[in-house]
């Protein structure tokens, strides 16, 4: 996995320099709920999230509050199951029905929503 500083660079967990573009697997996490889901800043930036048969919460965690952080997610339920995305104090920011996506930003100040759209998943 690799890190990016403030300024888009990237280095491996080991410290080294990364050269060329992200992978995919790099960027994503593929999973399916059994509960609430915290992300931190450790967490990767694509999330695609089968609920499991039951609405769940996904919270960003205060490590996760700062200026530049981004995060996608990507509700791939199989029925009709919310993803409700809150902050680190609780508050809701956006609910992202079956087939839908939402982009969410942190101004330094506050988590920002910056689209939530409806999309086809196979």
């Amino acid at each position: 996995m690799s890190l990016t500083d403030g300024n888009g660079s990237r280095t491996s967990t080991e410290g080294t320099p990364v050269i060329g573009p992200a992978t995919f697997g790099e960027l994503v996490a593929d999973r399916t709920a059994t509960g609430a889901i915290t992300l931190t800043d450790q967490s990767r930036n694509i999330q695609r999230i089968d609920p499991d048969g039951s609405h769940r919460d996904v919270s960003f965690a205060a490590s996760a509050e700062k200026r530049g952080s981004y995060f996608r997610i990507i509700n791939s339920a199989g029925g009709a199951e919310n993803l409700v995305v809150k902050n680190a104090a609780g508050s809701t920011l956006a609910t992202l029905n079956q087939n839908e996506q939402g982009e969410f930003w942190h101004s330094g100040s506050a988590w920002i929503v910056l689209c939530v759209t409806t999309i086809a998943l196979s």
